[in-house]
């Protein structure tokens, strides 16, 4: 475009220089303006450039400047762009003709090469990325200076999001009303699994673990799911001919628990045991082959 015929380069990059942004942007502008066309910018800021350029000294913080800026464009290598340097460790893409979604894509390929090509220092290969915001003229603003400022504030989201990523400005309250969205929804689930929490707590799932607490000389659970499949062998004579005698008996069990309760039924391999609860009276049936001995209160 004639408008960067006579444009400067910078010298360290050779990327076109701040200054020659404006008017390139203006033509484009005036293009949209007449043409209905299209144009999209991503502002790029190198990740982490600042620790390391105090680290290891403005030199070595040259060579990355061109060495991101060499990645970049090697990247745009068939894409219609042109890139500015905006200043410090900051970048303009300019892409006519492209609008937001295209923009991110090529952005997003932009950043893959960019980590494809680690930065060689000292013998270390260092990886390299950045932080960029995408503005559109069809969107995001009506004068250059307006676009800029929105793709710098996309830039920033960027930045406060983790880095290495690229945030598209026009959809900036998008995403956050989808993360305000996805917050509240996992607010009502907690809510609604502490409110089905204190429903349980009031229910029948209480009472029953009440009374099963009420269990005398259960000494686990374990032992509670133990007894559906208690077996016993023949331990009622020390009991007598009549297992079925009236008053409590203690019965002890193989696996080590004891049961005290009145026998109120029996069977050639069980025997049904009726038990004193908080709440009342229940009963268990239990089979022979599991008695140890019972012994009579």
């Amino acid at each position: 475009m004639e408008t960067l015929y006579n444009a400067k380069q910078d010298f360290l990059t050779n990327c076109y220089t701040r200054d020659s942004i404006t008017p390139y942007l203006d033509k484009l502008m005036a293009e949209h303006k007449a043409y209905n066309t299209v144009f999209s910018i991503i502002l790029l800021d190198v990740d982490h450039f600042k620790p390391f350029n105090d680290k290891y000294g403005h030199l070595y913080g040259d060579e990355v400047l061109k060495y991101f800026s060499s990645s970049i464009r090697l990247g745009l290598a068939d894409t219609e762009s042109t890139v500015f340097r905006f200043g410090g460790d900051e970048f303009i893409v300019v892409l006519p003709e492209k609008n937001e979604k295209d923009t991110y894509k090529i952005a997003v390929d932009l950043q893959s090469t960019l980590k494809g090509r680690p930065f060689l220092l000292a013998g270390k290969l260092l990886k390299m990325s950045f932080s960029g915001g995408i503005a559109s003229c069809a969107t995001d603003g009506d004068s250059p200076d307006k676009i800029i400022a929105s793709a710098d504030k996309a830039m920033y989201v960027s930045k406060k999001r983790g880095r290495g990523r690229t945030t598209v400005y026009s959809r900036i309250w998008l995403d956050r009303i989808r993360a305000m969205a996805t917050a509240l929804v996992i607010l009502l689930v907690i809510a609604a699994i502490a409110a089905f929490s204190v429903l349980l707590s009031k229910g029948s799932l209480q009472k029953s673990l009440e009374s099963f607490k009420s269990l005398k000389s259960f000494k686990s659970f374990k032992s509670f799911k133990s007894l559906s499949s208690i077996k016993f062998s023949n331990p009622f004579k020390a009991v007598g001919a009549s297992i079925k005698a009236s008053g409590t008996v203690k019965i002890n069990l193989k696996s080590g628990s004891v049961i005290n309760g009145r026998i109120v039924k029996e069977s050639p391999n069980e025997i049904e045991v009726s038990l004193a609860l908080d709440k009342g009276e229940g009963s268990l049936t239990i089979k022979k082959s599991n008695i140890k001995s019972i012994e009579r209160e």
